[in-house]
């Protein structure tokens, strides 16, 4: 804009152009200028701070959910680091499939379907927070993983085995994400409409088949281009394992809503709900199936155990804890969430969505002004406790959303606090599983996973 160009004019003229020992001519001044001003609107683009102190006026929760999910990243990290070989690798991998999930937005407008509140550091365009890439999967994914492969289960039982893990553990995030506004989904695309708590069951379905099929794809491709023992030597071929799964894990997802879920859905009229839960109970059956016919020995170790209490131990009791807190002590009508959202405009504008099996969805393209009804949010924040409206033509984008109030709280508790405890106890069994070595000499080197 003409203002910014102004002041970028206004700071070299006083701190750079004044400093020289030379005159610089009006047209190099107004070209350096121009540089200037491009340079910082693209890192403005790649990274937009904001003020913590706002955040702490206005959105606590998610100022708190930054600095939890940070921790337990950089404690999954310190594990990985700390175990060496493929557990990085592994690592690096997620990091990577968590880049390719939050960047296909951009690739395809079909997939704009959620909106970050904004943090301390948002990214690309001030869409994605620092913790959505750099802590939710790494928890979630990494540490239903290494759990996973605790159990030494056959490879293609240990999948789904993963799927499930993935959904047990972030199901009571993405409860109290919604409510708290972290995020906004997209308000009348079809496939959000079947929700539980606000959380559309497409989007469990979405983590269970990510869960397992980065964990498929990843032990194919060790098999065909790794040996069986970690070799740092192949170190390019080990990234290139973990990157290729990503990427190949994400796509194989998304062919399972083409074949699962839109079929069942948009032909049998069958709820998102229902095929999630037959889809997650198919992965527990051979979970458990599996488990019950491994006769691998350190699968149930006897006798004395070693100390288990590790990195990922404590961050899985500091995501427990963060979250039952959380849920007892935590006002939702209080938040006041600023920043980019599904973006408001004229009711009457639609878009047709090709979906797979061939038929046509139509959905509204904005939320619609007058006639908003969410459970999840309002506008009550704001004088009169009217939405705001378009400026002309164009949407609005950057506004203001207010949490509510939690129609049963207890309830909201009681599924927190049952799901923790209950999934809780077996995932600490996981957890005290002794890790796979190789011995070697007076080495121990990391199996491979």
């Amino acid at each position: 804009s003409f203002s910014s160009v102004f002041e970028m004019d206004y700071l070299l003229d006083k701190y750079v152009f004044n400093s020289l020992p030379f005159e610089v001519s009006e047209a190099t001044k107004l070209s350096v200028t121009s540089v200037a001003v491009d340079i910082v609107r693209i890192a403005d683009w790649w990274c937009k701070a904001q003020d913590p102190r706002k955040l702490i006026a206005n959105h606590p929760s998610f100022l708190a959910a930054e600095v939890v999910f940070s921790l337990l990243c950089i404690l999954t990290f310190c594990h990985a680091y700390r175990h060496g070989g493929r557990y990085l690798y592994t690592w690096i991998g997620i990091t990577v499939l968590a880049l390719s999930s939050e960047g296909i937005r951009f690739w395809n407008e079909k997939f704009d379907l959620l909106w970050h509140a904004q943090g301390v550091l948002t990214l690309w365009g001030m869409r994605t927070p620092v913790y959505a890439i750099f802590g939710i999967f790494q928890m979630l994914l990494y540490s239903s993983y290494v759990m996973a492969r605790r159990l030494r289960l056959p490879f293609w039982a240990e999948g789904p085995a993963v799927g499930l893990l993935v959904v047990v553990i972030s199901f009571p995030l993405q409860v109290i994400g919604a409510k708290l506004l972290w995020w906004q989904w997209h308000d009348s695309d079809p496939s959000m409409t079947d929700r539980i708590y606000s959380v559309p069951w497409s989007m469990l379905f979405f983590d269970a088949c990510t869960g397992c099929s980065f964990t498929w794809v990843l032990h194919i491709l060790r098999r065909l281009f790794l040996p069986h023992k970690y070799d740092w030597r192949l170190f390019v071929r080990e990234f290139v394992c973990v990157f290729v799964a990503a990427i190949l894990g994400l796509c194989l997802c998304g062919v399972s809503f083409v074949a699962i879920l839109h079929p069942l859905r948009d032909i049998l009229e069958i709820s998102s709900g229902l095929v999630t839960l037959i889809v997650l109970a198919t992965y527990a059956v051979i979970a458990i199936s599996a488990d019950r016919h491994n006769s691998d020995r350190e699968a149930r170790p006897q006798g004395e155990r070693r100390f288990w209490f590790d990195e990922l131990a404590c961050a899985v009791c500091i995501y427990y804890i963060f979250h039952m807190t959380l849920i007892m002590i935590v006002r939702p009508e209080n938040v006041v969430a600023e920043g980019l959202h599904q973006p408001i405009g004229l009711c009457n504008i639609t878009e047709l969505l090709d979906t797979p099996t061939g038929t046509k969805l139509e959905r509204q393209k904005y939320i619609c002004a007058y006639d908003h009804n969410d459970r999840y949010f309002d506008f009550h924040c704001l004088p009169g406790g009217i939405a705001p409206e378009q400026i002309g033509d164009e949407p609005l984008e950057w506004y203001v959303i207010c949490g509510t109030s939690f129609e049963k709280r207890f309830e909201y508790i009681a599924v927190i606090w049952l799901v923790y405890l209950i999934f809780g106890f077996q995932i600490f069994q996981y957890l005290q599983t002794p890790q796979l070595v190789y011995s070697i000499g007076q080495q121990a080197l990391t199996l491979s996973l």
